[in-house]
C-alpha cells in the first residue's frame, strides 16, 4: 500500500501514543494516524489502545511497513512502555475508556516526559451534559492534561479558536489530507442512473437522521422518474443496529464491507455523488460543531461531486459552503434536499465542473504532506522541550484589541478577561462577554469551590460578571448567561 512505501524519517523522536483507536484499524481516526505516521521509523513508534473497556492493545510499526496490533495485558503494556522510553507522549483522551485513561494518567504522572494532547471533537461539552458523573471525573484530568502539555492539537482552525477561548491554551490544527500519488484521475463507469455513496458511521448523535432523510428523498426522486440510487457502507456495529430502518427504501442499500485502502479509494471514485451528512439536533451540534470530517479531503479529490448535508454551525459544513467546492444543503428540509439532488441528476456539466473544482482545491489545500509535516514539527519540538506555533484566534478577545497569552492557566485567563471588561466600564464587547461567560461556566462546572471566592462582589471576576449582567440588553447572543448566573448563585 502507498502508506507503507513512504520513506522513513531519520530524525523522528521516540513516540508513545495513548489512543483508543488503533492505528490503521479502519476507523476514521485509526486511518488518520496511519497516514500521518506513515514515515515514522518502526523502532520509534508504540501505541496503547483498546478494543473494549477491559481489553487493551499494543500497536507497533512494522519494519516492512504498516502497523500491527495485538491484545496485551496491563503488565505487558507497563513493561513495553517502560522499555520503550519515549521522547514524547501523544494522548487523545476520550470518554468511556477507564482502563486506558488510567494507564495514560499513571504513565504521565510518573514519567518526566513531554506531552502533546489531541482533541478531535467536542466530547467535553457533550459529556458534561449527557454524563455529568463521568465528566466530574474526567473534567479535572482534562484540565490537568492541557496544563501539563507542551503542545495541544485540534482537528481544525475552528476547534483551535473555540478551545483557546474555553481553556486558555493554544492549539495547533492537524487534519487528514490526500497524497496525489494515491488519487490519479479515474473515469467512472457508464451507468444509466445517478449513484450516491455514503461511507461512514450511522451514530444517533452525528449522522443517522440526515442519512435517513437523504434515503427518503432518493426514493421520492425515483418515484418522479429520475434514475437514482443510494449505497451506504458502514461499520458492522452500525449495520447491525440500523440497517433494518433502511429496509423500506427501495433505492437504498446498506452494507458493512471492509475494503483495502486502494479498494476504498476506487469505491469513492466510481460514485457520481459522495455524501457527508450531519444531524440538525442540539446533541450533534454539541459533539461535532468544531470538527472537520476526516474523509472530506478524500471526497473532494475523488472526482465525484460532494453533497454536504447538515447545519452550517458545524465547521465541516461551513467550510464547504464558504469554499464553494461542494453542493451544500444546510436546511433539514426534504424539498430543498430534493431540489439539490434533482440539479445534480439532470445537469452533468455542472456536476463535472463542481467535481473538478473540488479536486483542484483538495490537491492544493489538503495535501497530506502538509499535515504530516506540521504534526512532525509539533512532536519534534515537544520532544526537544521547545515551544511551537499555535493557531491564533480569529479575532481579538480581551481588552482593547489585545489577545490573551496562549498558556495562561484557566482561572488566570478568566481574571485577565475580567480585567479587560472592567477597563472599559461603559460597554462590554459581545465577543469578550461571550468568552468570559463560556470560560467562567467551564470553571464553575469543573471546580466550583476553587472559583467561588473570585465571585465575591468586590473581586474582579464578580465585578465583571455584574457588569456583563447589567449589559444584558445589548448582549442578546449570551444564551448561556442565565445558566452561569444559576451556577454562580450561593
Amino acid at each position: 500500500a502507498p502508506v507503507a512505501a513512504q520513506p522513513l524519517r531519520t530524525d523522528a523522536p521516540r513516540l508513545l501514543v495513548f489512543d483508543k483507536s488503533q492505528t490503521a484499524s479502519g476507523s476514521a481516526t485509526g486511518e488518520l494516524k496511519a497516514s500521518l505516521f506513515a514515515d515514522w521509523p518502526a523502532e520509534r513508534f508504540l501505541q496503547v489502545g483498546d478494543i473494549a473497556p477491559a481489553r487493551q492493545t499494543l500497536t507497533e510499526r512494522r519494519a516492512s511497513g504498516g502497523f500491527a496490533t495485538r491484545e496485551a495485558s496491563a503488565d505487558e503494556i507497563a513493561a513495553a512502555t517502560q522499555r520503550f522510553r519515549p521522547d514524547v507522549v501523544l494522548y487523545r483522551p476520550v470518554p468511556d475508556t477507564p482502563v486506558l485513561h488510567g494507564l495514560a494518567m499513571r504513565h504521565l504522572r510518573a514519567a518526566d516526559v513531554p506531552l502533546v494532547t489531541w482533541l478531535m471533537d467536542d466530547w467535553p461539552d457533550l459529556l458534561s451534559v449527557e454524563d455529568p458523573a463521568q465528566w466530574a471525573r474526567l473534567g479535572p484530568d482534562l484540565l490537568w492534561l492541557l496544563g501539563r502539555s507542551t503542545a495541544r492539537l485540534s482537528i481544525c482552525q475552528a476547534m483551535s479558536e473555540a478551545f483557546f477561548r474555553r481553556y486558555g491554551h493554544g492549539f495547533t490544527a492537524v487534519a487528514n489530507g490526500v497524497d496525489p500519488a494515491d488519487w490519479p484521475a479515474r473515469a467512472r463507469p457508464d451507468r444509466p442512473d445517478l449513484l450516491l455513496r455514503y461511507g461512514g458511521g450511522l451514530a444517533e448523535n452525528m449522522s443517522l437522521k440526515s442519512v435517513l432523510r437523504l434515503a427518503r428523498v432518493v426514493d421520492r426522486l425515483a418515484g418522479e422518474g429520475i434514475p437514482i440510487r443510494f449505497e451506504i457502507n458502514t461499520q458492522s456495529w452500525w449495520h447491525d443496529r440500523h440497517a433494518p430502518v433502511f429496509a423500506d427504501f427501495a433505492q437504498t442499500t446498506v452494507e458493512a464491507v471492509e475494503r483495502s485502502q486502494a479498494a476504498y479509494r476506487r469505491w469513492l471514485q466510481e460514485a457520481d455523488v459522495l455524501v457527508i451528512a450531519y444531524n440538525f439536533d442540539a446533541e450533534t451540534l454539541r459533539y461535532v460543531r468544531y470538527s472537520m470530517a476526516n474523509k472530506m479531503p478524500e471526497c473532494l479529490v475523488s472526482g465525484a461531486v460532494l453533497l454536504a448535508h447538515g447545519p452550517r454551525e458545524i465547521a465541516t459544513i461551513r467550510y464547504l459552503a464558504e469554499t464553494g467546492v461542494a453542493e451544500t444543503v444546510t436546511e433539514a428540509d426534504e424539498d430543498t434536499l430534493a431540489a439539490a439532488l434533482r440539479r445534480l441528476a439532470t445537469d452533468a456539466g455542472a456536476r463535472q465542473a463542481t467535481a473538478a473544482a473540488a479536486r483542484s482545491h483538495a490537491l492544493a489545500r489538503h495535501a497530506l504532506a502538509q499535515g504530516r509535516q506540521r504534526l512532525n514539527e509539533v512532536l519534534s519540538a515537544a520532544a526537544r522541550g521547545t515551544a511551537q506555533a499555535v493557531d491564533a484566534p480569529a479575532a481579538p478577545i480581551a481588552g482593547e484589541g489585545g489577545e490573551l497569552p496562549a498558556d495562561l492557566a484557566p482561572l488566570e485567563a478568566v481574571r485577565a478577561l475580567a480585567d479587560g471588561i472592567l477597563s472599559a466600564p461603559a460597554t462590554v464587547a459581545p465577543d469578550t462577554a461571550a468568552l468570559f461567560v463560556d470560560r467562567l461556566s467551564s470553571l464553575l462546572l469543573l471546580d466550583p469551590d476553587a472559583v467561588r471566592p473570585d465571585l465575591d462582589a468586590g473581586a474582579p471576576i464578580g465585578r465583571a460578571l455584574a457588569q456583563v449582567t447589567a449589559n444584558r440588553p445589548s448582549l442578546d447572543s449570551l444564551r448561556d448567561l442565565d445558566d452561569l448566573l444559576e451556577m454562580a448563585a450561593p
